[in-house]
């Protein structure tokens, strides 16, 4: 089930796999679980991830997958991004850094938009490497 997804009508997501807070698997909105080479339709069949950010981030690695059938290119986008801290003690820029790749998450409301336009996949990351403080 790999090569005739129309990416415009999926949406992936995170699910618990059973009551389990610490087992997730990625579920589609046609209700077929991912293994980890194609989609089944057992959830018992599923590939686990020990956390919910770790299914997250396979989330984009299966629209990859998913994509790489069709012929495409890569366009690069920047959007900056600014974060402003408020507090009263000085603190470290790499422990800012640390905190916000912990905890800030970006994703595409795919419920809504899908993940592209045109038949396109579009799909967001932060650039690390590019932060810094401004002055």
């Amino acid at each position: 089930m790999t090569g005739n997804y129309d990416l415009s009508n999926i949406v992936l997501t995170s699910e618990i796999f059973s009551n389990h807070p610490e087992r997730w698997c990625i579920r589609d909105n046609k209700g077929n679980y991912w293994n980890g080479e194609l989609f089944v339709s057992t959830k018992k069949d599923s590939q686990i991830y020990d956390k919910k950010s770790a299914s997250d981030s396979a989330i984009h690695e299966v629209l990859i997958k998913l994509f790489s059938g069709k012929k495409t290119s890569l366009r690069r986008f920047v959007l900056p991004i600014g974060v402003n801290f408020y507090g009263s003690k000085r603190v470290p820029e790499e422990d800012v850094k640390q905190y916000l790749q912990d905890a800030m998450k970006m994703h595409i409301d795919a419920d809504n938009y899908g993940y592209g336009i045109h038949g396109n996949l579009i799909l967001p990351r932060v650039i690390w490497s590019a932060f810094k403080e401004s002055k």
